[in-house]
């Protein structure tokens, strides 16, 4: 029986992208669950085989982009705008050959 991490990896591992927010809902965790095991996921990602595709984070508002941003999470608002529309980070798992 494969465990959450697991399962999690093989969702990732699909051809679509997904948020925390599909994450959370998917698999029935709190947000700072599946924060964690993203996180840990793509820290270990690189051993296995895989390097982690991301689009990043962006404001609904002026369409600012976080591109430089290190944190699986969206910021809570925009640096640029101050909204707090703020789009999240979509993110998936590439198989490198």
């Amino acid at each position: 029986m494969k465990t959450e991490r697991q399962r999690m990896l093989g969702t990732l591992t699909r051809n679509e992208l997904f948020s925390l927010r599909e994450l959370k809902l998917k698999f029935k965790l709190t947000a700072q669950e599946v924060k964690d095991e993203v996180e840990h996921i793509f820290l270990t990602a690189k051993s296995q085989g895989y390097s982690v595709h991301i689009v990043p984070a962006e404001c609904g508002s002026c369409k600012y982009v976080f591109k430089d941003r290190r944190k699986v999470s969206a910021p809570s608002r925009c640096p640029k705008c101050k909204s707090e529309r703020v789009l999240e980070p979509l993110f998936k798992l590439i198989k490198n050959d």
